[in-house]
């Protein structure tokens, strides 16, 4: 028995002096063939960068001073604050780095308000790599 392919809808196949014609129906197109092909614009990166762009909008908190700061077991004592005027994380990072808390410049501390003492706790995450 042989095969051979006459047209792309058709199979031939040759039987001794007998020949016999089908229709065959095309494979079907793998699945990444048949997804859209994206281009480079619409590549992870773009995906990442719009995310990235989107988030720090939605996760600055604002805290509208005169609030309380702690850190490391005490109530800091800071300069720079204007009463009634709102302050985001990186401005309040700013007015500690200011202040002499070198510590946070090169972190960004996470800000956890206790509405009942109205005091703004101050934590930095712990690096993984340990070194």
């Amino acid at each position: 028995m042989t095969s051979q392919k006459a047209d792309v809808g058709q199979q031939l196949t040759l039987w001794g002096d007998a020949t016999e014609v089908k229709e065959v129906k095309a494979p079907p197109e793998p699945e990444s063939k048949r997804t859209k092909t994206r281009s480079k614009a619409d590549g992870p990166e773009t995906e990442a960068k719009a995310r990235q762009a989107a988030s720090p909008a939605t996760t600055q908190q604002q805290f509208t001073y005169p609030f309380n700061i702690r850190y490391a077991a005490e109530i800091l004592q800071l300069t720079g604050f204007v009463d009634g005027q709102p302050y985001t994380s990186d401005q309040i990072k700013e007015v500690l780095v200011q202040n002499g808390f070198t510590e946070f410049q090169d972190v960004q501390p996470d800000f956890h308000h206790n509405a009942a003492t109205n005091t703004l706790v101050i934590t930095i995450r712990g690096s993984r790599k340990g070194g």
